[in-house]
Parts: C-alpha cells; sequence; structure tokens
C-alpha cells in the first residue's frame, strides 16, 4: 500500500508541508486542479483561492476505488480503524 498527499500547492510548498508535519509518505502536486475537478471536491471560498474538500480515497490496485471520505469539515478526518475496515473489507472480497 502507498499513502499520497495532493495539494494545489506549488511543489515546493507540498515538499515544505512533508518537512514541517514529518511525515514519511509523498505529496504530489495538483496545481491545475486536474484530480479536484475529476472528484468534483472543489471547495469554492469567496475571499480566497479555491481549495479541495478533505478528501481522503482508497484504490485497489487495478484503479478501481474502494473506499471514499469526502467532508467539508477538514477537522474531521477518518479515524485509522475505518481505513483500515476498508481495506480488509476489501481484501476480504478478493478472495475466491
Amino acid at each position: 500500500m502507498q499513502i499520497v498527499g495532493v495539494s494545489v500547492d506549488p511543489i515546493e510548498k507540498a515538499k515544505a508541508m512533508a518537512e514541517r508535519t514529518k511525515t514519511d509518505f509523498t505529496f504530489l502536486s495538483d496545481i491545475g486542479g486536474q484530480l479536484i475537478e475529476y472528484f468534483k471536491i472543489w471547495h469554492h471560498r469567496s475571499n480566497k483561492h479555491d481549495i479541495a474538500i478533505a478528501s481522503s480515497f482508497l484504490f485497489a490496485k487495478s484503479g478501481q476505488l474502494i473506499w471514499q471520505n469526502i467532508t467539508d469539515n477538514y477537522k474531521i478526518r477518518p479515524r485509522p480503524e475505518e481505513i483500515l475496515a476498508a481495506i480488509d473489507h476489501h481484501h476480504k472480497k478478493e478472495k475466491p
């Protein structure tokens, strides 16, 4: 499994965020917002630049979306147990 963070920030800002938060996963830059547009997760703000709604996705190796969590409140994130349960559920479905 690979964890990736995606932001509309330039790569320099994404790299600084990774260093500041001491994360051990990859941050990608989606400056043009292609992923955000694809998943329709724009958070339009009246006085600032548009950003993505707080979102988490799990994809199977095949590229199939197997789980998602989308919220307007960036402080509400999925708990690790929720993510692990979604992974476990997917693995059980894959077994013959």
